[in-house]
């Protein structure tokens, strides 16, 4: 069955949002992860999840989420729908 999810990928808004989250909140969910710092800003993505919007990085093959968005934190440009299977 095929399922549908908003995603925003825009590098602009990416940047935007990692700027209003600071360096501080964002090294330690990393680090909480035990995730090392992400370099590339075309590997990040955001996923609207419900009532939940989250940040992921795609490390390998696979995106893993970094960390839980503030409402206010959210772009509001950017978004696309995916398609994915569940």
């Amino acid at each position: 069955m095929i399922h549908y999810k908003f995603v925003n990928k825009d590098p602009d808004a990416i940047r935007g949002l990692l700027s209003k989250i600071g360096k501080v909140r964002f090294e330690k969910s990393l680090e909480a992860l035990n995730i090392s710092r992400p370099m590339k800003v075309q590997n990040f993505k955001l996923v609207d999840a419900g009532r939940v919007f989250h940040l992921e990085y795609k490390m390998g093959r696979d995106y893993h989420r970094v960390l839980i968005l503030k409402y206010n934190e959210i772009p509001k440009k950017g978004w696309e729908i995916e398609e994915y299977s569940a």
